[in-house]
């Protein structure tokens, strides 16, 4: 026998294969949308109604790298650009995302615009977006045996464009937030049969920020995911800041990881974070973690309203 594939590694090989395929499956026909660990500043991802929050020009980028050493594991690029216009009363902004897993791959860019209303205390933002999706599934690469040759089971490629619509409030203070958007409006098949490749899923979000001394700051936040087609999630996050400068935080995820997440501003405008999710789902066995990078410029642009603090 091989020393390379012995029963124990064989076995092994089969569970990792067997949960990419579920998992790939899931994504494809669920068309689920990547989960990222540092949400909170990525927050246009889910919600519209963010665009232009933080009262500056923001641009961020993001790379994450989910299940470390797994070949064919899910890799996204996320890039999104926000401002404010029009004396702060309307939010824009682009959201751009790249996520391949396996032999599928989803590209996605949205156009959003946010209304804002000045209360008292506070703002609430109205938003709406629009854009594309396009999808992907090179079934044909496939490797399904040693010899390499081709499997007719595998033999398909699928390629669609479908048009996406999403919405969201999102109600902010200095201080607090609190949103609930539906980044995907419209239940669309791919292969015209009765049933949805494109489920609609709802989210909220809610964060606060408590001045510790005058050194720390602490700011807890929480994301949650319902939606057909994708089992219930929530995000608990706490994060830690000292001098505006320094952050840390760890992070959970119901039924998947842990996370710690490290966070540095460069001067007033310029900000690189960290994080490294530890699997605790029933992948742990097979996966080393996952890796994740951010960069986020932030330009101001007016001092006239509240905006949300970003530390």
């Amino acid at each position: 026998m091989d020393p390379k594939f012995t029963p124990m590694k064989n076995r092994n090989s089969i569970y990792i294969i067997a949960a990419l395929t579920l998992l790939i499956s899931f994504k494809s026909n669920g068309q689920q949308d990547p989960s990222y660990s540092m949400f909170m500043y990525n927050g246009t991802s889910i919600n519209p109604a963010i665009a232009g929050s933080a009262g500056s020009l923001s641009g961020t980028a993001l790379y994450r790298d989910q299940w470390i050493g797994v070949n064919g594991a899910p890799i996204t690029q996320f890039l999104n650009v926000d401002l404010p216009v029009y004396h702060d009363k309307v939010g824009l902004g682009i959201v751009v995302y790249n996520d391949k897993i396996g032999v599928t791959r989803n590209q996605n860019i949205e156009t959003q615009y946010a209304y804002r209303l000045k209360f008292e205390k506070g703002i609430l933002a109205m938003g709406i977006q629009v854009g594309l999706n396009h999808f992907n599934a090179d079934y044909a690469s496939v490797i399904t045996n040693s010899q390499n040759t081709i499997d007719n089971t595998f033999s398909d490629v699928t390629n669609s464009i479908s048009l996406n619509v999403g919405t969201g409030l999102f109600y902010y203070t200095e201080k607090f937030s609190v949103g609930f958007s539906i980044p995907k409006l419209i239940n669309k098949s791919r292969d015209g049969l009765n049933h949805s490749d494109n489920y609609r899923k709802y989210y909220m979000t809610a964060s606060y920020t408590i001045d510790l001394s005058a050194d720390w700051i602490f700011k807890p936040s929480t994301l949650l995911r319902i939606g057909e087609g994708m089992p219930f999630q929530i995000d608990i996050n706490s994060n830690f800041w000292f001098r505006k400068k320094y952050g840390i935080g760890v992070s959970y995820r119901s039924n998947d990881s842990i996370s710690g997440l490290f966070q540095l501003k460069v001067g007033h405008d310029f900000t690189v974070g960290y994080a490294y999710d530890y699997t605790i789902s029933r992948l742990s066995q097979f996966v080393n973690g996952s890796n994740e990078l951010m960069i986020r410029i932030t330009i101001p642009t007016s001092n006239d309203v509240i905006n949300q603090r970003t530390f």
